[in-house]
């Protein structure tokens, strides 16, 4: 069951972001076309293509935290025990879950507080800047604890899996 969770939340953050690339490149292309061909620059690009920007950025964060592609420095953790090893890394990832909870209450708070402030070209509610950090956390905290189900398995058989 909740292996399929986290396939459904994987697929959504792939298709997600491929649709904002897409749409991120043909606002620039846009952008370019009209200022440099047109001499007529369209002032909303630039502010659909930061919104468009932050939201990739954070729609391919859970998947890459799931897959372990994050930055680490494993070298002095790859020295210890593989149990030793494993109990770390859950140890991080209970860390990174609980960030990823705190993170979804304060990007609410943040929503809420920005409702009434509309941003300058397209007069759009301000949270539409900050609805990306809990939807990133909240894909975070099903693939920690994902990685955490791992964890626990990896440690009762003494092996470190792929994830």
């Amino acid at each position: 069951m909740f292996s399929e969770i986290v396939n459904i939340s994987f697929r959504i953050q792939k298709y997600l972001s491929i649709c904002i690339l897409a749409i991120m490149i043909v606002i620039v292309g846009l952008q370019v076309f009209f200022r440099y061909f047109l001499n007529t620059p369209l002032s909303w690009t630039e502010e659909l293509a930061r919104i468009l920007q932050i939201w990739l950025i954070f729609s391919v964060i859970g998947y890459i935290s799931s897959q372990r592609e994050h930055i680490e420095i494993g070298y002095f953790v790859e020295k210890l025990p593989v149990k030793l090893q494993i109990i770390i890394r859950s140890l991080i990832d209970l860390l990174i879950l609980v960030f990823s909870i705190v993170l979804i209450y304060l990007a609410l708070k943040l929503a809420i507080l920005q409702w009434p402030a509309k941003s300058t070209a397209l007069e759009l509610p301000l949270t539409y800047f900050s609805i990306p950090f809990g939807l990133s956390s909240f894909f975070m905290i099903v693939h920690y604890i994902d990685l955490l189900m791992k964890d626990m398995k990896d440690f009762r058989d003494g092996t470190i899996g792929e994830n």
